[in-house]
């Protein structure tokens, strides 16, 4: 769970191995694109999320690496 100054983080999302660590930037990622600001209805949901994916895949770029992070960006679009 996520808001704009603290991210709370349980027990079973924080491994040793880093495994989870597309979880974590992506709450981060909520708290940096506007957690406060929710859409009126579920027409607009795409926007929140899009905007968090995005800056995710930029965190996991800089700690990973870009073929790592065209490598999750392409799972993620074989996902939906």
């Amino acid at each position: 769970m996520e808001n704009p100054t603290l991210t709370f983080a349980t027990p079973t999302v924080i491994a040793g191995d880093r495994s989870l660590t597309s979880v974590i930037a992506h709450e981060i990622a909520h708290s940096w694109t506007g957690n406060l600001v929710t859409n009126a209805n579920w027409e607009h949901f795409w926007l929140n999320e899009g905007f968090t994916v995005f800056v995710e895949r930029k965190i996991l770029e800089l700690v990973f690496g870009v073929p790592k992070a065209h490598l999750d960006a392409f799972n993620g679009l074989k996902a939906l």
